[in-house]
Formats: C-alpha cells, sequence, structure tokens
C-alpha cells in the first residue's frame, strides 16, 4: 500500500512538473516567435525578380526546339543580368548577357553543322586556358579560353557532337579576373544531354 502511494505521489508530481514544463515551452515559442517577427520587420526588404513572362518563355523554348538543344545560362540574378535570346541564321543560336561578377558584356554563340563566325583577332597563345565539365550524360567536353595581348577581350569555345559553341566578353579596364566566362560555359555544358 505504502508503494502504491509513493508510486502516486511520483506519478503526479511528475505530472505536474510535465504540464509546468510545457507552459514554460509555450511561453518561450511565443516569445522566439514575436523576436523573430520583430527582427524580419527591421530587416531591409530584398527585391523579387520578375518571373519571365509567359510569351517570353515560349519564344525561348521555341529558340531552343528548333535549334535541337537547351542553351541554358545560370539563374543567378547576381551574376547573369540582362538576358536576350535570338536566333543567328537557319541553324544558330545567340544569347547576349551581362556578367554581374566581372562586369563584362558578353555573348554566347551557338550553332548546328556549320562554323561560328567569330573575330579572329590576334591571341596569345602564351595566355591560351584549358577547362573541362562534363555534360548530363557524363560526357566530358574541353572548353579553350582565350585572350589576345591587350586582354580587352576573352573568348571560350567548345565543340559538342556537331554543334559548336563560343562564348566572348568584353573586358573592362578594371576586370581583372575572367574566369566566369569559362565557369558559364561550363555551366552550359553541364545541362546538355
Amino acid at each position: 500500500m505504502r508503494r502504491t502511494f509513493l508510486l502516486l505521489l511520483l506519478i503526479s508530481c511528475m505530472t505536474a512538473a510535465c504540464a509546468s514544463q510545457r507552459g514554460d515551452i509555450q511561453t518561450l515559442t511565443a516569445k522566439k516567435a514575436e523576436r523573430n517577427a520583430v527582427l524580419a520587420e527591421s530587416l531591409p526588404q530584398s527585391p523579387v525578380l520578375p518571373l519571365p513572362d509567359a510569351e517570353e518563355e515560349q519564344n525561348t523554348e521555341a529558340l531552343f526546339s528548333a535549334f535541337g538543344l537547351p542553351v541554358l545560362l545560370p539563374e543567378n540574378p547576381s551574376w547573369i543580368q540582362d538576358v536576350t535570346y535570338g536566333q543567328a541564321g537557319d541553324s544558330g543560336l545567340e544569347i547576349s548577357y551581362h556578367d554581374a561578377i566581372s562586369d563584362m558584356d558578353c555573348t554566347l554563340s551557338a550553332v548546328r553543322d556549320a562554323e561560328l563566325d567569330l573575330d579572329n583577332g590576334t591571341y596569345d597563345e602564351s595566355l591560351d586556358e584549358t577547362w573541362t565539365g562534363n555534360t548530363a550524360s557524363g560526357q566530358w567536353v574541353s572548353v579553350k579560353v582565350r585572350h589576345p595581348a591587350d586582354k580587352k577581350t576573352v573568348l571560350a569555345v567548345w565543340e559538342y557532337g556537331n554543334y559548336r559553341f563560343a562564348i566572348q566578353g568584353n573586358v573592362p579596364d578594371h576586370a581583372a579576373d575572367t574566369n566566369t566566362v569559362p565557369k558559364t560555359a561550363l555551366f552550359v555544358i553541364s545541362n546538355l544531354e
């Protein structure tokens, strides 16, 4: 009998302690939510980027369909900005964009079953680089990155099957790093199937 009484007393104390603790937890949770709401109101609001309109998206899909491959740029508005898609000839695609990291205006050109029409300026072979990346299906693709002696432009070229690609960037005087051009090329490659 005494054991039963002690057991009931122990259960009763534990129940009271749990109820008290539950109330403390609910109070803490409410205070935390209130503090987070005040903090959220004090932070500056980040701009909401507009979604592409349906017509623009359909035009892009139609270009990719006619070209035979989607050519996708990184979807990072802090990096790739002001993207404009266009058709170049019967079997070509041209995408203009601003690389905000390097502050360069760039053009991605791509053709199917044809040669790219590139400005074959004088490039300094000692500045040539080779980057490699793989496609969505795991195929390795090499990107040749070229710089002229005056370093006013950067050119990245690569091939994938019967497609040829190039990204040319106009390097501003204050840009020291042009690695975002081959990094963009590797992103495009990673989305090829």
